[in-house]
């Protein structure tokens, strides 16, 4: 508890003197001396913690405290490049950590995570452009539509529990009514013609076309 409050403390004092210590404590034994170690170098925007906290987040398990401290550590010390680079990283943990950064900074690099193997961070980043919106990034969203075999088949949730395939679904139905394009008109009109899909969500898409300002 003294390590975490320490490195806590530093962080909010904004005091980069002891900057290496709060490196070493990324590899502490505790995960509470972790947590508040990543937010701290966040804080202080040290560069060099970079490799560290990649580590860190490789360990944690997809714990999501430790996942919420590492993106606070990358939001502050790397750029959006940087960040979109770790879209090709083989741990899904920091993949999600990197889209959650992008999402504080509102970058287009979010479109780069639309195409990850792993649905979650699919859904994270869709959700991401598409409540934000990242405008910029709104087409890579609403082409989801063009190939959504690897989403009908997810498992369903609840509406307290929307799994990534609703999550991902609805984003593509709202990106493509935002784009107002005979394109996107097109893909809503497919979406509502494919058995796969779930009955609430082809609603949705019937819904999206009702609104179309030229019917």
């Amino acid at each position: 508890e003294i390590r975490a409050q320490t490195a806590k403390i530093l962080g909010d004092a904004r005091d980069e003197r002891y900057n290496k210590q709060l490196i070493k404590l990324l590899a502490d034994t505790e995960p509470r001396v972790r947590y508040f170690a990543a937010v701290a170098l966040g804080k202080l925007g040290e560069r060099k913690s970079q490799s560290a906290v990649l580590a860190m987040l490789r360990a944690s398990g997809n714990d999501p405290w430790l996942r919420h401290a590492g993106m606070q550590a990358l939001l502050g010390s790397a750029t959006d490049i940087e960040l979109a680079a770790l879209s090709k990283d083989d741990s899904v943990t920091v993949r999600l950590a990197a889209v959650l950064a992008l999402r504080q900074l509102a970058s287009p690099q979010l479109e780069l995570f639309l195409a990850d193997r792993d649905p979650v961070v699919v859904a994270e980043a869709a959700r991401a452009i598409n409540d934000l919106p990242v405008t910029d990034a709104l087409p890579g969203v609403a082409a989801l539509a063009d190939n959504l075999t690897r989403f009908a088949a997810l498992p369903a949730g609840t509406r307290e529990q929307p799994t990534p395939r609703d999550a991902i679904l609805r984003r593509v139905i709202n990106a493509n009514r935002r784009l107002g394009s005979l394109t996107a008109e097109l893909r809503l009109a497919a979406m509502i013609a494919n058995a796969q899909l779930p009955d609430a969500i082809r609603t949705e898409a019937i819904t999206a076309l009702r609104d179309w300002t030229k019917p």
